[in-house]
């Protein structure tokens, strides 16, 4: 497991990208227009200052904003992300708009839009560099740049979305930080059914300092690989037995852990974990959660605290 993108762009020109991607018609821009665009509202954004020679492979740096598209005779085409492509070129302005995605209800919207914003916002935190800001609050007005306008559009009351976002603190003035604070966890994957794209969101979502967790990613021979320092289970165990089997070889080697116990598997292994691994062995002193790339849930709560919490009351 690595950290962030190393090799990541500078901020300003993120920014640059996403009003430029937030500018783009349904139709996208074709290579000239797209250079002519960006030399007349954008003429600090060049392709030698994030490490490109041209232009087509500078904006393909932003996958979560642009979407590249090849052309005849070496041409491209421009769109912004998630827009669908449409099959016949636009002739007039009469014709219908190509749809950026299908419709979404308030309550994916505003699911989305917490997503977006908590990844925007890790991201931002990771260019910083080191601990420093990385729970601070950041201006939202940049962030929601950074959403796909289809979730933007489809959240009618921003405001009050935000205010409800579980993921995220907002304040009334614009600002924000996440609510779960950046930690190291003692995290163990079951890749059975992950991508690492997968795997990035969960660490992502639950805000885990990889650089201070200790993780064990477990799969089976024929799972394609997520980090270079997986675990291959044998033929006749079950991937879940494996995992099972290296929580209890911590419990044993640490008699007390502090810090979070994170299983992380596919969507079809939650109440797998939740029900019979995270039981299996238990940690009274830490937070255990199993995590998914769409759900989490606290399987136990910190006992130490909730007793004393106890204690306190009835006193």
């Amino acid at each position: 497991l690595a950290p962030g993108d190393a090799d990541a762009v500078p901020l300003a020109h993120e920014d640059d990208i996403a009003a430029f991607a937030a500018a783009l018609p349904a139709e996208g821009l074709d290579a000239d227009a797209a250079k002519a665009h960006l030399t007349a509202h954008h003429p600090a954004f060049t392709p030698k200052a994030v490490g490109c020679i041209t232009v087509r492979d500078a904006l393909a740096r932003f996958p979560h904003l642009l979407r590249m598209e090849s052309e005849g005779a070496g041409g491209w085409r421009v769109r912004r992300a998630g827009m669908a492509t449409s099959s016949a070129p636009a002739s007039s302005s009469s014709s219908p708009a190509v749809p950026d995605a299908p419709a979404m209800s308030e309550e994916e919207a505003a699911a989305a839009l917490d997503v977006a914003l908590l990844e925007a916002y890790n991201a931002r935190a990771a260019r910083r560099g080191g601990n420093d800001g990385r729970d601070a609050w950041e201006d939202v007005e940049p962030l929601l740049r950074l959403v796909p306008a289809h979730v933007r559009d489809a959240v009618k009351d921003l405001p009050a979305t935000l205010a409800k976002l579980p993921s995220l603190e907002v304040a009334a003035s614009p600002l924000m930080r996440p609510a779960r604070r950046m930690r190291g966890v003692h995290l163990f994957v079951d890749g059975d059914g992950l991508t690492s794209l997968h795997l990035d969101v969960i660490l992502s979502r639950m805000r885990v300092d990889v650089a201070a967790s200790a993780a064990k990613v477990l799969r089976a021979a024929a799972t394609p690989a997520l980090t270079t320092d997986d675990a291959i289970t044998p033929l006749d165990i079950p991937t879940y037995m494996a995992v099972e089997a290296a929580a209890q070889k911590l419990r044993r080697s640490e008699p007390i852990v502090l810090r979070d116990v994170i299983y992380a598997c596919s969507d079809d292994k939650l109440e797998l974990y939740a029900d019979k691994v995270a039981h299996a062995v238990t940690f009274p002193d830490a937070e255990v959660w199993v995590v998914t790339p769409t759900r989490e849930l606290c399987v136990a709560s910190w006992k130490v605290a909730a007793e004393g919490a106890q204690q306190t009351s009835a006193a």
